[in-house]
């Protein structure tokens, strides 16, 4: 993993190069691998990004044993002082045909979790797959931007739960139009909506003509193409 002479160095045809166990009595401390840094001695006062600990993973490329497949950092994650030590774990892997490791995740001293780098997404990004053949992206979370819950026979219509909703307005038997607080920054949004669970009955939703980015209309109808009032109509929105 590295070109510089070892200061130790163990080579071994067959079995374990070095084991650590602990016989102790008791719940620790268990076999210990302990990596340090001090600048110019053993307490000498490192600096933010200094390396603590290094461990590389190489390979016989059929050339040396010197190209590393992967890499995990100990790394100083802030400014240090007496017994104020901040740190982050860097992990890295070679990815076909290059020669050196790249930083793929990194977990910082406050728990943040970096990717490639200092890339920590925003507020409210989740962590989204994108296959075994490329690495994971920070990305932002579909949510509805509005929903009503509402019973569709009652005389004045009034959401029993809502979010971005300022009111309903009942267009007639079986006809209704969700007023949104808050518009939706979209004229084609993705609208659903259900009621009561009979397989003659279909809801259906849509962005209102006369004001799509504001208005959600709402239509139950019978399989005779007969409007009904539904008794628990609920609306979801995407945009």
């Amino acid at each position: 993993g590295s070109t510089t002479q070892a200061t130790l160095q163990v080579n071994q045809g067959s079995g374990v190069g070095a084991a650590f166990y602990s016989t102790a009595n008791a719940s620790g401390p268990g076999g210990l691998l302990v990596l340090g840094h001090g600048r110019g001695s053993a307490s000498g006062l490192l600096s933010t990004n200094d390396v603590i600990g290094d461990i590389r993973f190489a390979a016989g490329d059929g050339t040396d044993l010197v190209t590393q497949a992967a890499r995990i950092n100990a790394e100083v994650d802030g400014t240090p002082g007496a017994n104020d030590m901040p740190g982050r774990l860097v992990f890295s892997t070679t990815a076909d045909g290059a020669s050196s490791p790249t930083e793929r995740m990194r977990i910082t001293s406050t728990g943040a979790l970096g990717l490639s780098g200092a890339n920590y997404g925003t507020s409210g990004q989740v962590l989204t797959s994108n296959g075994s053949g490329s690495a994971p992206t920070w990305q932002t979370a579909q949510t509805a931007k509005a929903w009503a819950h509402f019973d569709g026979t009652a005389a004045t219509i009034t959401p029993a739960d809502s979010y971005n909703v300022s009111s309903i307005t009942d267009r007639g038997t079986g006809r209704y139009t969700v007023n949104l607080t808050n518009t939706l920054g979209s004229t084609n949004p993705a609208c659903f909506a259900s009621g009561t669970a009979e397989s003659s009955r279909i809801g259906n939703a849509s962005p209102d003509s006369t004001d799509p980015d504001d208005k959600i209309a709402v239509e139950f109808k019978g399989t005779n193409d007969q409007y009904y009032n539904d008794s628990n109509v609920s609306v979801v929105v995407f945009a």
